[in-house]
């Protein structure tokens, strides 16, 4: 073997051991760090706002609640359902807590239209289907405040050997009341 190649063979290998090292290191380093908590972005401006919409006395066989900017539905953990008595049939109300700076909800907009389902054997089953959305003025303000704030926190942590998860206020509570009669087709 010539020498240029021992020489190139000392190398590698002193590089890969270095990487290993530089590995090992890192690991041991992040190992050290604990887990802070979850911060919530916004969470000392929050609003509260009562919205309703009336579907009158239309036949309605399922409701969809939707959350607003289009991300799907409310998340389980901050929805509660109340089946209220003393609410009409063809009513829904809803009280939100929310971050103005973030979202800012001004209305319920619903429509009526029919779904299409399919059973096991796939016959379809239409039925119609009330779709309300919590609307809002179709911007997400604020963007970079927010960014900003989570990366100077996220640079203290690493200051201190802590790590924390990061989530904007948006939609933090939301109570809906509604007629028991279609509390079991209610969906959200």
């Amino acid at each position: 073997m010539s020498i240029k190649k021992k020489i190139l063979l000392v190398i590698l290998t002193l590089g890969i051991i270095l990487s290993g090292v530089g590995a090992a290191v890192m690991v041991l380093d992040f190992s050290a760090f604990t887990y802070n908590k979850e911060v919530v972005i916004g969470e000392d401006n929050l609003k509260n706002i009562t919205l309703s919409y009336d579907f009158g006395n239309a036949d309605i066989e399922r409701i969809h609640i939707l959350h607003p900017l289009g991300y799907g539905r409310l998340k389980n953990d901050n929805v509660s359902v109340i089946a209220d008595e003393n609410m009409p049939e063809g009513r829904i109300q809803m009280e939100l807590s929310y971050n103005p700076d973030y979202i800012s909800p001004v209305r319920l907009e619903g429509d009526i239209s029919e779904y299409s389902e399919f059973d096991l054997y796939d016959n379809e089953h239409t039925a119609n289907e009330l779709c309300i959305e919590i609307l809002n003025n179709g911007v997400y303000r604020g963007v970079l405040k927010p960014f900003m704030q989570m990366y100077r926190d996220g640079l203290n942590n690493i200051k201190n050997k802590t790590l924390s998860s990061y989530r904007l206020a948006e939609i933090e509570k939301c109570v809906i009341r509604i007629n028991p009669k279609y509390e079991q087709i209610l969906i959200y």
